[in-house]
C-alpha cells in the first residue's frame, strides 16, 4: 500500500486515564481530558454529569487484562456495546472515541489465546464492523494492532479491503504499543502508520514516546501516574497510605506530562474544554 504525507495536526489532545468514571464529574477536572475503562463503567451505578464545560472524554475497552487473563473476550459484542450505550446515556454527553473489543499483539497475549497476530488482526477488523452495526450511532475508532511495522500496514491494508479509509476518520487507534521497552522503535512506528494520513490515538503511550510522537499524534493516554504513585509517599496534605487513587496527584502529574511535551513542542498542546454535545 502506497504511503501518502500525513494530515497535519491541530494538536495533541492527551487523555488522562481515569481508574474511576465518577472524575468526569468532578469539577477539577473541568478541562481535562479523560480516558476511563469498561470494566469500570459497566460497574457505573450514580453519575452527576458536569452541567457545562465538558472536556473530552474516551472509552477504552479493557482489554489487554480480559486477553491475558481468560485468552478471549468473555462478553459478546452485543453486550458490550450495549453497556457502551448504557454509560454514554447516564454520562449524557458524548466520547470523543470508543475503542472496540481489539485483540492486543504482545507475546503475553498471543500466548494467551494460542493464536497469531494475523488471526487477532481479523478478529479485532471483525469485532470493529460488528460494533458499528450494533451500534451505529457510537463512535467506535478502529485500532490497528501488529507487533512489526508490516503487520501494521498489513492491517491497514485488510481494513481497506473491508471498505474503511483509515484516513478519512476522525481517530485511529494504535494498540500494542504501551508495553514497548524500545521508545525509538514504537516512535518510528508511530511515524510509519502516520504517513498513511492517519489520526492516530496511541494507547498507553509512554511520555518520552509521546515527546517524541508528538507531531505524528491527534491524541494519546496514559494511566502511569498510578505505577509513579505507588512507589512514592503521599503529596503532603494527603492521609491515604499512597496516590494511586488520587485525583490531585494525578492532575498534577497530568500537568507535568504536559509541560514536558509543550516544552519539546511550543504550542502543540491544545487547550481543552470544549463542550460536547449531548448523546
Amino acid at each position: 500500500m502506497a504511503s501518502i504525507s500525513p494530515v497535519p495536526a491541530a494538536g495533541l489532545t492527551f487523555y488522562l486515564g481515569a481508574p474511576e468514571p465518577s472524575w468526569l464529574s468532578r469539577p477539577q477536572t473541568a478541562g481535562v481530558a479523560l480516558l476511563v475503562s469498561h470494566p469500570r463503567l459497566s460497574r457505573l451505578r450514580t453519575l452527576q454529569p458536569r452541567p457545562a464545560h465538558w472536556a473530552p472524554y474516551a472509552i477504552d475497552s479493557g482489554g489487554y487484562n480480559k486477553i491475558t487473563r481468560y485468552g478471549r473476550w468473555p462478553f459478546t459484542a452485543r453486550q458490550y456495546a450495549a453497556d457502551i450505550r448504557r454509560a454514554i446515556d447516564h454520562i449524557g454527553a458524548r466520547p470523543a472515541f470508543v475503542a472496540p473489543m481489539d485483540w492486543m499483539c504482545e507475546d503475553a497475549a498471543l500466548s494467551s489465546t494460542g493464536l497469531t497476530v494475523a488471526e487477532h488482526q481479523r478478529l479485532t477488523l471483525e469485532n470493529y464492523l460488528e460494533l458499528r452495526m450494533l451500534e451505529p450511532g457510537i463512535p467506535w475508532a478502529p485500532v490497528l494492532q501488529g507487533w512489526t511495522g508490516g503487520q501494521y500496514e498489513r492491517h491497514i491494508d485488510a481494513y481497506q479491503a473491508a471498505g474503511i479509509a483509515l484516513d478519512r476518520l476522525e481517530r485511529v487507534g494504535v494498540g500494542s504499543v504501551c508495553r514497548r521497552q524500545n521508545m525509538i522503535g514504537a516512535s518510528l512506528l508511530i511515524d510509519r502508520i502516520a504517513r498513511h494520513g492517519i489520526r492516530i490515538h496511541a494507547f498507553g503511550y509512554k511520555v518520552t514516546g509521546l515527546v517524541s510522537s508528538a507531531a505524528q499524534l491527534a491524541s494519546a493516554d496514559s494511566m502511569a501516574w498510578v505505577t509513579r504513585a505507588h512507589h512514592e509517599p503521599p503529596l503532603p496534605g494527603c492521609t491515604h497510605a499512597r496516590c494511586t487513587y488520587c485525583l490531585r496527584y494525578a492532575l498534577a502529574w497530568w500537568q507535568e506530562v504536559r509541560d514536558t511535551v509543550t516544552a519539546a513542542h511550543p504550542g502543540l498542546l491544545l487547550d481543552l474544554g470544549q463542550r460536547h454535545p449531548a448523546a
